[in-house]
């Protein structure tokens, strides 16, 4: 009798069948032929290459080959079938054997399975040594890549933070416990003043690095600690090139290894997460996404006995939450593949033991996750929101656990649920019912939900200016632009969809659960970042992991692109994602060369306000409670909400709002934009005393940063601080409580140096009840006052104008002394001078007569004082 595939007929006495099935029909279980693991035609007697069922021996014939692939048979011992070398990696033969064995070697040539099940692990021919020293060359690669940027970060003996401002807050919470490790930060009062506010951020990735700081330089040395931490991102970022190479070697290949590994060394988006001082948790949740994304594939591949996938599954899931709680979409995203993946199972006893293990590894994510998140209450979120570690992570995988475990148990003992159908509609139901009885039990949740929805609408007013919350195909003036997406991705990123589809169909044909589980979770991240330009972080993993998967199908498929040439020529593939570190080097040359580096435009702001901290630091009062968060501090700071971190960073006060925007203090938030935009300086002053705050930092982006889109009428604080710094103009009147302390502008531009952009510029007012001047002129006469100031080399003249009443009395406050300077880059030159028509006169005031608000006569303007 002949055995029939796909509706050919076979050779004479090459024929077999699966014990369980009809002779003429193949074993469907995973689409295979019954004939060897390579789906060749060429049918021998053994175990099915899908499901390993012993098939009933027809025949023993001679050895010949797999026609599909060429692939080599060899007799095997008396009474044994013969063996193919590409089905059973114990055979000695390699496929082709004229091929040079470092060729085979590095290919992978001889190690690649068409169509091989989804539990068959890839064999390589490769010494485990090599292996590791891969690894290592992957390693190296990725770390040189992440410190280009040497030259800009450590310049002039410092060390220079200046890709974003979050890394000024990281680094404020690991001085702090390097000072008194082992505590960690939660509250601090140098947030939301005067109120204070607990910290979004979970400690654990702020610990962890403070930890290994505080093991190396120890405290009281803060410069010591920033060379170190500064180090934290790169070293991080290597490791997860170093859990790239290996996901991809094990379940795809050496050559998959290699070119996923070297493409995530110097994609730039990853490289960026990961450079040299940009300090945040994001390149620790790549990290630990990239392991969620190893265990769930490891899971998927398993088979018999579960217990170590279960684990890995559990840790991972319940660590990223640990480190981001935002990471809750990774893990709901596992969570529904692998809740998929255990309903699918063909057989009952199949599904109820992936039900239970999967139940396994949600209780161990509950408990990982239980000690960082159970019973924290929260000021702005409450205790069920998905923005904070709160209550709501530990019971959402305890459910998890629950419902998974009762599954299992209902498939054990309810011969009902043995069909897909049964099990399906079980599953299902509970959920439904759980998830029901949730939100009727608990209505925060209800809310929090529903508000963490909308960060993805961008509800809030606050978000529109956040620009990690923009679209990747978004430029930063608004307009749709490819431009960032290439930047970030490189020129890969056209090719990618062609990749992916290589990989998907890698995944239905070949049935690889790997390959499955990376097209979902690429396809889900891709779309997510295209939405919102934060999901790069976590999507340059499965970037590189697609096109490492796909070379290595390709080279499978078409036997001929193993030629050496083309694959120097995939290393092309490199050299688009190389070029987006071109400025990073050529800074970092400029600074061996002792030349000033260019800067970022980011840089090129936070130099200034870097400069403006170190200025509040030694020229205001010091307050309290920087390592102590039980002490009140006395006074706070008022500042753009994008420049908080920063000034408080280098300038040790609290700050009224800062880059945590409505999330640090929603009342703060609103008053600061209600300040920024009033008209009226008596209306503001009370809002800053509301906020106890002493000193106003203003740049043109008034109480927002990151969109100078937003324009502010020449009658409003902002306009009046920034653009004409508390003087009077034709279109906005003068400031007489508020006073300049400092000003730093843009440097004149010097050959091809960078500088900052043209027009910015950043004061610091230091709010004062002014002199209120009194004195006599003729009715209704318009009165003009001038003062000339001295800031820092440069001259500017403080103008008022005001307008005695038809009894020829006029009043006027002044805020800038002329006894003294009111600080040491700010002084007058020389008293004010009044002039009403051809009279004029001077007035000399003391600070504490401006400090106390005290009523002083001004000078007499009347015709009869002359």
């Amino acid at each position: 009798m002949r055995a029939s595939w796909r509706g050919s007929k076979e050779p004479s006495g090459s024929h077999g069948r699966c014990a369980s099935r009809r002779p003429s029909r193949p074993c469907r279980a995973h689409r295979w032929s019954p004939t060897c693991a390579a789906g060749s035609r060429r049918a021998r007697d053994g175990p099915c290459g899908g499901c390993r069922r012993e098939r009933t021996p027809r025949s023993v014939g001679p050895p010949g080959p797999c026609r599909r692939e060429r692939h080599l048979r060899v007799p095997e011992p008396a009474g044994s079938a013969a063996r193919c070398a590409a089905c059973d990696p114990g055979s000695l033969v390699s496929r082709r054997p004229w091929l040079p064995p470092s060729l085979r070697a590095a290919t992978g040539y001889a190690a690649r399975v068409p169509e091989r099940p989804s539990h068959a692990r890839p064999a390589t021919a490769d010494h485990p040594a090599t292996s590791w020293l891969g690894g290592l060359l992957v390693f190296a690669s990725a770390l040189l890549v992440r410190a280009f940027s040497f030259g800009r970060v450590f310049a002039d003996g410092e060390v220079v933070f200046g890709a974003s401002a979050d890394e000024l807050y990281h680094l404020r919470r690991i001085q702090y416990t390097v000072e008194r490790f082992p505590e960690v930060l939660s509250f601090d009062r140098y947030l939301n003043h005067p109120h204070g506010a607990e910290v979004v951020w979970p400690p654990a990735f702020d610990w962890s690095v403070a930890a290994l700081a505080r093991l190396l330089v120890g405290p009281g040395d803060p410069l010591a600690v920033e060379r170190v931490v500064a180090w934290a991102p790169p070293l991080l970022g290597a490791l997860t090139a170093v859990a790239v190479f290996f996901i991809a070697r094990r379940h795809a290949g050496p050559l998959a290894g290699w070119l996923a590994g070297g493409i995530f060394a110097v994609l730039p988006a990853a490289a960026h997460h990961g450079g040299l001082g940009v300090l945040d948790h994001h390149v620790a949740v790549a990290l630990l996404t990239a392991g969620l994304l190893a265990a769930a594939m490891a899971t998927f591949e398993s088979t018999g006995r579960r217990g170590a996938s279960a684990l890995a599954l559990g840790l991972s899931l319940g660590g990223v939450v640990a480190v981001w709680p935002g990471a809750l979409l990774h893990a709901a995203l596992v969570q529904a593949v692998v809740v998929v993946w255990t309903l699918a199972a063909r057989d009952a006893p199949t599904a109820a033991s992936r039900a239970g293990a999967l139940a396994v590894a949600h209780a161990v994510a509950a408990l990982v996750v239980a000690p960082f998140a159970l019973g924290n209450e929260w000021q702005e979120f409450g205790t069920w929101s998905p923005f904070v570690l709160c209550n709501l992570q530990p019971v959402w995988f305890t459910a998890g656990a629950l419902i998974l475990g009762l599954l299992a148990a209902a498939i054990r003992h309810l011969p009902a649920l043995a069909g897909r159908g049964a099990r399906v509609g079980f599953a299902v139901t509970t959920g439904a019912l759980g998830v029901l009885a949730a939100l009727l039990s608990v209505p925060e949740l209800r809310d929090s939900l529903a508000t963490g929805a909308g960060w993805f609408g961008e509800e809030e007013d606050f978000q529109t200016h956040v620009t990690e919350l923009r679209s990747l195909f978004v430029a930063p003036g608004g307009e749709l632009s490819a431009r960032v997406a290439l930047r970030k991705l490189s020129w890969l990123l056209p090719v990618f969809p062609l990749a992916w589809g290589v990989v998907a169909h890698r995944a239905v044909r070949g049935g690889s659960g790997a390959s499955a589980v990376l097209a979902l979770w690429s396809a889900f991240f891709f779309a997510a970042a295209v939405a919102q330009t934060r999901f790069v972080n976590t999507f340059s993993a499965s970037f590189a992991l697609v096109f490492g998967f796909a070379a290595q199908e390709v080279v499978r498929i078409y036997p001929r692109t193993r030629n050496p040439g083309l694959a120097a020529l995939g290393l092309l593939l490199l050299i688009p994602s190389a070029m987006g570190h071109r400025s990073s080097v050529l800074g970092t040359v400029a600074s061996l060369r002792g030349e000033t580096p260019r800067t970022t435009t980011l840089q090129l702001r936070r130099g200034p306000l870097r400069e403006v901290g170190e200025f509040v630091a030694r020229a205001t009062p010091e307050t309290r409670g920087w390592l102590d968060p039980e002490e009140e501090p006395e006074y706070a700071v008022l500042s753009a909400w994008g420049s908080g971190h920063a000034l408080r960073y280098y300038g040790r006060r609290p700050m009224v709002q800062d880059n945590f925007g409505v999330y640090g203090g929603r009342e703060n938030f609103e008053r600061s934009w209600r300040y920024f935009e009033s008209r009226d300086e008596a209306e503001a002053v009370a809002l800053l005393d509301e906020m106890q705050v002493r000193y106003v930092v203003a740049d043109r982006f008034g109480a927002g940063a990151g969109d100078s889109r937003k324009r502010y009428p020449p009658a409003t604080m902002a306009y009046r601080l920034s653009r004409s710094f508390g003087s009077e103009t034709e279109h906005s009147p003068g400031l007489d409580q508020h006073r300049m302390v400092f000003h730093a502008k843009r440097p004149a531009r010097r050959g091809s140096l960078w500088v900052p952009p043209p027009g910015y510029s950043i004061s610091v007012f230091e709010r004062v009840e002014g002199a209120q001047v009194e004195g006599r002129a003729e009715p209704n006469q318009p009165i003009e006052i001038r003062l000339p100031l001295r800031v820092g080399a440069d001259r500017i003249f403080y103008l008022r104008r005001t307008r005695a009443d038809s009894k020829g009395h006029y009043a006027i406050r002044l805020p800038y002394p002329t006894e003294a300077a009111p600080s040491s880059e700010v002084s007058a030159i020389g008293p004010y001078q009044f002039r009403a028509g051809d009279l004029e006169g001077e007035l000399r005031l003391g600070d504490s007569t401006i400090r106390r608000g005290e009523r002083i006569e001004g000078p007499c303007l009347e015709s009869a004082c002359g």
